[in-house]
């Protein structure tokens, strides 16, 4: 009898499901960032296998995303701990290879759920579209079509012509299926002499922001030329909706590799910065 209950209770704690956390690495114009969901499994050996199929599964999704310009997110690998906190991505199993291929094949081989999800998208962006706020703005804007790639880039009429001119302002893309994605926000310094900007300050109402751009690119003529074109997202979305909602024209620190410059952001261009927000969410566009 007493090897009888040895024996059951053996078996319930093998059958006993186990908890597990599934850690995805996800990356968005240079943005790092983490995914996580918790799952049961009975053993190590099926819960990898699970999240390697969870992984493939959501690579496969923002790849297709990406592909139709709906999104920029990547997913660049995943983590596995087990209920002790240790890490079990690369745990090791007879199949292990065999079973990935396999897993891999029958994921990547499903027709895309795209479709569904432009759907779905669309169907959230019309309905926060404000169409007459869109009536209302539109001809504060230029629409230019990319021929070769299907979509076009949406820029308000005071942008300035060419960069060898000190300003600031946002534009936004539209893919071919019409959603407004990709908000940009751009910085242009022009002077006589290079500046090798590193970072900038802005003095809004009082309140200073601090911003190193992604990229600052370079070029020059009979003068130099300095600026930085950033996707807008949850680093700097804060940043520029302070300066649309500016209640004063906004002072500029150009920071260099050894002096600083300092410009202003004049009323017309917080104003510009306000209405290509305004448009851009109106048409149901989010950041």
């Amino acid at each position: 009898m007493k090897k009888f209950l040895l024996i059951c209770i053996a078996l319930i704690f093998v059958a006993c499901d186990k908890n597990y956390k599934y850690v995805e690495s996800l990356e968005e114009n240079l943005t790092q960032e983490e995914k996580e969901d918790n799952f049961t499994e009975k053993n190590d050996t099926l819960a990898f296998l699970k999240a390697y199929r969870k992984f493939l599964v959501s690579k496969k999704s923002k790849e297709d995303l990406k592909k139709h310009n709906v999104s920029n997110k990547t997913v660049k690998g995943f983590k596995l701990f087990n209920s002790n906190g240790q890490e079990i991505s690369t745990i090791s199993f007879v199949t292990r290879e065999k079973t990935m291929r396999e897993i891999e094949k029958e994921v990547m081989s499903k027709p895309s759920t795209l479709d569904k999800i432009k759907s779905d998208l669309e169907k959230e962006r019309l309905a926060n579209i404000d169409s007459s706020k869109v009536k209302e703005l539109a001809p504060l804007f230029v629409e230019k079509n990319d021929e070769f790639e299907g979509h076009s880039w949406v820029e308000p009429k005071t942008k300035p012509k060419y960069r060898n001119q000190n300003a600031f302002y946002l534009y936004f893309m539209k893919t071919k299926e019409g959603y407004p994605t990709n908000l940009r926000f751009v910085g242009q310094y022009a002077a006589d002499d290079w500046l090798f900007i590193q970072s900038i300050k802005f003095n809004i109402d009082g309140y200073i922001w601090d911003y190193t751009p992604n990229e600052i690119k370079r070029d020059n003529n009979t003068m130099i030329w300095e600026w930085f074109d950033d996707n807008v997202g949850s680093l700097n979305a804060g940043l520029v909706e302070a300066i649309a909602y500016a209640e004063k024209p906004i002072k500029v620190r150009f920071i260099g590799r050894q002096y600083y410059k300092e410009k202003t952001i004049s009323k017309k261009e917080i104003k510009s910065f306000l209405e290509t927000i305004q448009y851009y969410k109106s048409l149901g566009g989010k950041y």
